[in-house]
């Protein structure tokens, strides 16, 4: 079970627990859905790939536009295979289900809606 808990100033929160056990039907699913996540989380912090693609911008345009930059962005990229996005993909919309029918909530749940996006 996870608990939220604010800090002793108030200044935040402590996030603690676990989820083993929860759902044991789910517990493999689980681990493959978090290797997913911790492949963005080190692509984030540039421990994977990254491209550079064009973002509109030319020196004429930013000369007229008076702006200082350059003209690529850094795209952050790791890979993981098709058949594993798509099992992600389809567990994380179990996980949300789980969610609404154990919590008592409805498919506009915040929660539910920022998986839903992410995916």
């Amino acid at each position: 079970m996870i608990s939220i808990q604010p800090t002793q100033h108030l200044t935040g929160v402590t996030v603690s627990g676990d989820e083993e056990g929860e759902y044991p039907t789910y517990d493999a699913v689980r681990i493959r859905v978090l290797g997913v996540f911790i492949d963005i989380r080190h692509a984030i912090i540039g421990n994977r790939g990254a491209k550079h693609v064009p973002n509109g911008l030319d020196r004429d345009g930013m000369r007229d536009l008076s702006i200082t930059g350059s003209e690529m962005n850094i795209y952050l990229t790791f890979e993981v295979l098709s058949p594993e996005m798509m099992f992600v993909s389809y567990a994380l919309n179990d996980f949300i289900h789980l969610f609404e029918r154990n919590n008592k909530t409805h498919a506009w749940n915040s929660n539910g809606m920022v998986v839903r996006k992410s995916i």
